[in-house]
């Protein structure tokens, strides 16, 4: 099968939806139904997009391709490019790469000399950006956060101090342990937003101060979707004294001396043993 004269002799990156099937660009659609092999993070995702959109195989190459492909499938698909097919990976939704897979399949294309060109379109991240309400000249897309509670808290703390705006993907069994870890490290003032099943019929953007996140999400008895939790980039205070005995005593009403000085201290990115000192004093009445 020869290349359709408006598609090159290359690799496409194609956005797939991630909420309604409206998301999906022309350009897109267009590959779909005219590439020659086509390659999907998981081949019945790509079989039921095909059939929504009532698009053939038409004798095409379906190749599955994920993060646990091996060399020999990846030599199989740059092999098809050298012989003249143009080809297209489509991830289950979203932009491929962009916590999909498909790095190591580009740098190999890309190595071997043949081109990779990209059909640009949906994105929980960027979506997510722009409906925080928060800074989107600076930012940051870190992925999922880390399951394993040491690793999450490692993370935040080595993000804690940067002024850009942070963004993550989540689960739903995990956000509120994840936005109390955030609450703990960057602080319970800290502003954010949670984006919900975006683009979807039931899509949710709560935007609020991070432990008030916290409280919101911890009353949810069932909590579905794909979630972007979108955080303020850090801005250096000083607050006054009363502002810090303030915290401190609030924060003792629910955690020990030790928690709290530890919680206070992160957040304020102020000395711990001073914290402590001060909040062993407030609790003594001094």
């Amino acid at each position: 099968m020869m290349v359709s004269p408006e598609i090159e002799n290359a690799i496409y990156l194609v956005s797939t939806p991630i909420g309604t099937l409206s998301d999906f660009t022309f350009k897109g659609l267009n590959l779909l139904k005219k590439v020659d092999v086509l390659i999907a993070e998981d081949t019945r995702v790509l079989r039921h997009l095909m059939r929504m959109y009532d698009i053939a195989t038409s004798g095409r190459r379906i190749l599955s391709y994920n993060d646990h492909s091996s060399e020999k499938r990846r030599t199989e698909i740059v092999n098809e490019i050298k012989l003249g097919k143009s080809a297209a990976y489509f991830s289950d939704a979203g932009t491929p790469l962009i916590s999909d897979p498909g790095f190591k399949l580009v740098d190999k294309v890309i190595n071997e000399g043949l081109k990779v060109r990209v059909a640009p379109g949906a994105s929980s991240m960027l979506a997510a950006v722009c409906l925080s309400g928060l800074p989107t000249d600076r930012f940051l897309f870190n992925g999922f956060v880390p399951s394993k509670k040491t690793a999450r808290l490692n993370l935040f703390k080595e993000l804690s101090s940067l002024p850009f705006t942070l963004i993550f993907l989540e689960s739903p069994k995990r956000l509120v342990s994840t936005l109390d870890d955030m609450v703990c490290i960057l602080g319970e003032d800290r502003h954010g937003a949670v984006c919900r099943e975006i683009t979807k019929l039931h899509e949710e953007v709560v935007r609020d101060r991070l432990y008030s996140l916290k409280e919101f999400y911890s009353k949810k008895t069932s909590l579905k979707g794909e979630i972007v939790i979108v955080l303020k980039g850090y801005k250096k205070m000083t607050p006054e004294q009363t502002e810090i005995d303030k915290m401190i005593l609030k924060t003792l009403k629910e955690y020990s001396l030790k928690d709290a000085s530890d919680r206070v201290s992160h957040a304020l990115s102020l000395p711990r043993n001073l914290i402590y000192k001060r909040a062993l004093n407030l609790k003594k009445g001094k």
